[in-house]
């Protein structure tokens, strides 16, 4: 089954009454490619969404257009970080990261997760809402661990 939208949204795939149903392929507009499952004309399942230059978006779990469940988003053009990253504050960290594996919930960073750095260090831990909140651990490049808590990106207090 062939199907283009008004948006220039083209699927091409398995289908069950007119609608989007099985493994299918949408090309975007944009040139962004997603591969996946869908149920009743929704992805839901699993799936890889990639950049309009071939590279891994996301793989994992979605349901409808929103990453859920578990998964893996890369950063599409990650800038080198040269230094020590300031794990108090992860508002400062634009795209100095390369890859996040966890869990994800409407679309967002949501539950337990590891966010890869572009200077070798990490940090492993709850997020909530797109934003490092909970407990974690910061490993830094020197091999020592700040171990604490975090809300909304901001470390609050180590344990």
């Amino acid at each position: 089954m062939k199907l283009k939208d008004e948006n220039g949204t083209v699927y091409e795939g398995e289908g069950k009454d007119g609608v989007k149903h099985g493994k299918g392929k949408i090309t975007y507009k944009d040139g962004r490619i997603f591969e996946g499952e869908f149920n009743h004309g929704k992805a839901e399942g699993t799936g890889i969404l990639r950049f309009k230059t071939g590279k891994v978006c996301y793989e994992g779990g979605f349901d409808g257009e929103e990453f859920q469940g578990q998964g893996v988003l890369q950063c599409e053009t990650p800038i080198p970080l040269n230094g020590d990253f300031d794990h108090t504050n992860f508002d400062n960290l634009g795209t100095h990261w390369t890859k996040y594996e966890g869990e994800f919930k409407d679309g967002k960073r949501h539950g337990n997760g590891t966010l890869y750095l572009t200077n070798g260090e990490k940090f492993t831990g709850e997020w909530r809402d797109d934003k490092i909140a909970g407990r974690g651990v910061f490993e830094q490049r020197n091999g020592q661990t700040v171990q604490g808590h975090w809300s909304e990106n901001k470390f609050q207090q180590a344990h």
